[in-house]
């Protein structure tokens, strides 16, 4: 019943445009991906015409659980959802009781009085609806970038014409915080701030001065100041071998197809998440990404003696590197085609003479010019 009353809101969200575009989380052709790509795309273009960029990391303090019921289903009537569905809404979330059970020690019971249901697949979609209208208190200057309750706020701009509007659009986040009862988490949120002519700037929220750092985890990729990704891919390659190392003592089976099974679910997607914002150009990160694909191939029951083209060959596995070329070209098809959030638009220039029959329906994209290094290395 769940999966059929979140699919039936998602298909009207959708339809009558009600979710910000902004918001990359829970729903169908959006991602951690897309968001990553919206975002690094607009920094490194920032970055090639000389700007700077204040990236401001905002979080909420047990952001799903502090939701007030009264104030999500006044927000639900809002965008258009009422009669019987707001009232089995209602009743989903009312009467609800936790306890907590250590060592078969129960606690006294208690009632949930605010809270979305996490574990649920209306959950989820019901906190995107509560959140959805925050995008709309920023001035036209900032660009607010979401997923769930991850909120990115950043603004380029020219430092010696005057610095960016965050400090006033901080204030409008912490009234619209108030409003809504989510205590953001002061000691969570970070700048972080791009362009090599970028200098420091004091941003606070209720008072406090916000920690400026010098890389932040975002969604899972280690971002820097000169949006370079050598940190990352060295945290990946880390934690890539961390897992091989456990998938050879955690398997009593050396069937080379056991484990390479074991290899593809638990080692690879490491190293391939959102691999189209951080693909490495350079042939060291290339190689060490490399290196732990070449080291799970050498520990085989008898692949030690080949080299490793030869190993890949026999196993039927693919080099890192072209793998990743292919994620890139299946991106770039579902952004041109609209299999994505993206608008292709906004992300390429197409060539309007390639009228050829080699091309197909003037698809063919121009590369775009650039200064710096950063954006002749993006994805686009």
């Amino acid at each position: 019943m769940e999966r059929v009353v979140t699919a039936v809101i998602l298909d009207y969200l959708l339809r009558k445009k009600i979710i910000n575009k902004k918001q990359h989380g829970f729903i169908s052709r959006h991602s951690t991906t897309t968001n990553l790509l919206e975002s690094t795309h607009d920094w490194s273009i920032g970055i090639d015409t000389r700007n700077s960029i204040d990236i401001i990391y905002i979080d909420f303090y047990r952001a799903f659980d502090s939701v007030v019921h009264t104030k999500l289903l006044f927000k639900l009537e809002a965008v258009g959802i009422g009669g019987k569905l707001l009232n089995w809404i209602s009743e989903f979330l009312s009467n609800r009781l936790q306890c907590v059970v250590i060592d078969g020690c129960k606690s006294l019971t208690t009632t949930v009085i605010s809270g979305v249901i996490q574990g649920s697949c209306l959950g989820p979609v019901l906190f995107v609806i509560f959140v959805n209208d925050v995008a709309q208190v920023f001035s036209d200057s900032s660009v607010c970038s979401l997923y769930a309750d991850d909120i990115k706020l950043y603004s380029d701009f020219k430092f010696e014409n005057g610095l960016s509007n965050l400090s006033r659009d901080l204030t409008a986040l912490e009234n619209w915080a108030k409003l809504w009862q989510l205590d953001i988490n002061i000691d969570k949120c970070q700048v972080l701030q791009l362009g090599p002519s970028n200098r420091f700037v004091n941003y606070n929220i209720n008072d406090a001065q916000l920690s400026s750092v010098g890389s932040v985890n975002d969604l899972g990729v280690v971002i820097d100041r000169r949006l370079k990704f050598n940190d990352h891919i060295e945290s990946i390659v880390k934690k890539g071998l961390q897992r091989l190392a456990i998938l050879k003592r955690g398997f009593l089976s050396r069937d080379y197809k056991v484990l390479i099974k074991a290899y593809a679910t638990y080692v690879r997607p490491v190293l391939e998440s959102t691999t189209c914002v951080w693909s490495p150009v350079y042939k060291k990160d290339i190689d060490l990404l490399e290196h732990v694909q070449k080291r799970f191939t050498k520990m085989l029951y008898g692949m030690q003696e080949f080299s490793y083209v030869e190993r890949l060959a026999f196993l039927d596995l693919e080099p890192l590197e072209l793998r990743r070329l292919k994620i890139d070209l299946v991106m770039y098809f579902k952004i041109v085609h609209g299999y994505s959030c993206l608008d292709a638009k906004e992300f390429f220039t197409f060539d309007n003479l390639a009228l050829t029959s080699r091309y197909h329906d003037n698809l063919k994209l121009v590369k775009p010019r650039f200064r710096t290094d950063t954006f002749k290395h993006s994805f686009l």
